[in-house]
């Protein structure tokens, strides 16, 4: 039988950033790991072969002083470039010298910002519109959002001709007009929204995590005690048919408030993360892992992680970083066995082997 080690996640560095942090994402390798916070400043960590996090450089000092810090880091697929998002402006920074290679002022608050596969565009999202932008020359293609709605949430789709818009009605609507939300489906290279699917009011949050085989998947929060689920998405022309795959639900009768953060990591998206907390009005306390393709449930950790991270290295430990305030942690953990493998050794008569050793 396969167990694992009671203290799978330990926690291997703490670090300290200039302010309390808002956003963090490792970098597509692995190597690198960016982070912002409010004190109006993006910072670059580096990665080194034996798995230890070191600041690298400062790479945001603006002067808006007055700008509310909603934040967020962005990575391009190639590692090359790292955008920075405040509700006021987009700034693309060349990694490998932490220059500013471009800036674009927002006419409205921004609200996401993703890069596009080609790593030529990025998708700047406010509330009345989507923005696809050519971060060299800052020209913009908008998409209006229709009448009578908001943007929520945007992630990227399949390819780089789409995006998916969550909508909601706009608080100006009167409630007896109000349709329920939508999951859109935007061809932008012609700026025309393809499909339209209600989904519940209650959906907060929706991440396209990868596709197999011609299926699309969606990882979905909507908060409260609602577990986490995964979405089938199958188009077909300008049709979209979407269907619950699996819950992420914890074992025995544990009743937790999901807040997120709801992130993916570790090879090809392989695992699911969720921060939880005892009630809908405490603190996040705990961090679940699951097992993305099964729905598995694998393991509870205590960490407070108001903000996390989880690097996409396929090699090496997990890695898990999340902060609080101004504090960093970095967590490591040998991987994880493979579910199929383990669900077999549940009715095994072989001794037990423990994940112990080091890391794979």
């Amino acid at each position: 039988m396969i167990q694992w080690h009671s203290t799978l996640f330990s926690l291997s560095q703490e670090l300290v950033d200039r302010g309390v942090i808002r956003d963090m994402q490792f970098s597509p390798n692995g190597r690198w790991l960016a982070t912002c916070n409010e004190d109006w400043k993006a910072v670059l960590w580096r990665v080194d072969s034996d798995y230890q996090v070191s600041a690298y450089r400062v790479l945001v000092r603006p002067a808006e002083a007055n700008v509310v810090s909603h934040l967020q880091v962005a990575w391009s697929p190639d590692n090359r470039w790292l955008l920075t998002r405040t509700d006021r402006n987009v700034k693309v920074w060349a990694t490998e010298t932490g220059s500013l290679f471009n800036t674009l002022a927002a006419s409205k608050d921004v609200r996401v910002a993703f890069w596009l596969q080609n790593c030529k565009h990025y998708v700047s999202v406010n509330r009345r519109a989507v923005d696809i932008v050519d971060f060299q020359t800052n020209i913009i293609v908008p998409i209006e959002v229709p009448f009578g709605m908001q943007t929520l949430w945007a992630s990227p789709a399949h390819d780089d001709q789409h995006v998916w818009i969550l909508l909601t009605p706009d608080e100006d609507t009167p409630a007896a007009m109000r349709t329920p939300n939508a999951l859109v489906l935007c061809n932008i290279a012609n700026r025309v929204y393809v499909s339209q699917t209600p989904v519940p009011r209650t959906t907060s949050r929706i991440s396209l995590t990868m596709t197999a085989f011609g299926t699309h998947y969606m990882l979905v929060l909507h908060g409260g005690y609602s577990s986490p689920e995964l979405w089938k998405v199958k188009i077909s022309g300008n049709q979209i048919r979407i269907t619950e795959d699996h819950s992420f639900r914890l074992d025995g009768d544990q009743e937790r408030a999901f807040k997120g953060p709801l992130r993916v990591g570790g090879a090809q998206n392989q695992y699911v993360l969720c921060a939880s907390s005892r009630d809908p009005q405490s603190e996040v306390d705990q961090v679940h892992i699951w097992d993305r393709p099964t729905g598995m449930f694998l393991k509870t950790e205590k960490i407070d992680a108001r903000v996390m991270a989880w690097s996409p290295s396929p090699s090496g430990p997990l890695m898990l970083a999340s902060a609080n305030g101004t504090r960093i942690g970095i967590w490591t953990a040998h991987r994880f066995p493979e579910p199929e493998l383990y669900q077999q050794s549940l009715n095994s008569s072989d001794p037990p082997v423990y994940l112990v050793g080091p890391p794979s």
